[in-house]
């Protein structure tokens, strides 16, 4: 390989680096400042969008500006299938997802939380589910299920989200104090 060609191949790859690091974080300019992961078994996790690298990743493996801000469209390749809801057995525990949105609705000023359910141990890998019914400046969200990167799994255990037998003993154990006694 002459060095002229050498140069342009290292080029590349630092463009190619560049666009993977700088990307997922591109979705700020379109409002999400905070990203709060809930649930049972999960307590509740706050990341803020300008310093928790895990809150990019999430964006970019729920593929989170297609889905809310292009309608939908994951023509690109992107890292998320549209996918048929599957039964409730397949799912698995629930995570949700609430991404803190700058001035979506109401006031200037008034931040109107973008909520979505994570199944990450789905099977089949994980699933993700926006709700109907919710805007994002002004502009109706898609309502649909997705089929998700796997590798969203390995962030979540980051942030200390228990693997999917523990998480769905912990959401069994609440259920089950909460359950009325016998009368």
């Amino acid at each position: 390989m002459t060095s002229r060609l050498r140069t342009v191949a290292a080029l590349t790859a630092m463009a190619i680096g560049v666009v993977t690091v700088v990307a997922p974080q591109q979705a700020a300019a379109k409002g999400a400042e905070r990203l709060t992961v809930s649930g049972v078994g999960v307590g509740r996790i706050v990341l803020d969008g300008r310093s928790d690298d895990a809150m990019w990743q999430i964006a970019e493996l729920t593929a989170f500006h297609e889905v809310v801000f292009e309608g939908g469209d994951l023509s690109g390749g992107r890292k998320a299938v549209r996918a048929v809801r599957p039964s409730t057995g397949e799912l698995g525990p629930r995570i949700g997802l609430a991404w803190d949105m700058h001035h979506t609705a109401g006031a200037p000023g008034v931040d109107v939380p973008l909520r979505q359910d994570l199944f990450p141990y789905a099977a089949g890998g994980p699933m993700l589910r926006t709700p109907p019914g919710q805007e994002v400046y002004g502009t109706p969200v898609d309502s649909a299920w997705h089929r998700v990167e796997p590798a969203l799994v390995e962030v979540l255990a980051a942030l200390g989200i228990p693997d999917a037998e523990q998480l769905l003993a912990r959401q069994l154990k609440v259920r089950h104090t909460r359950a009325p006694g016998p009368q």
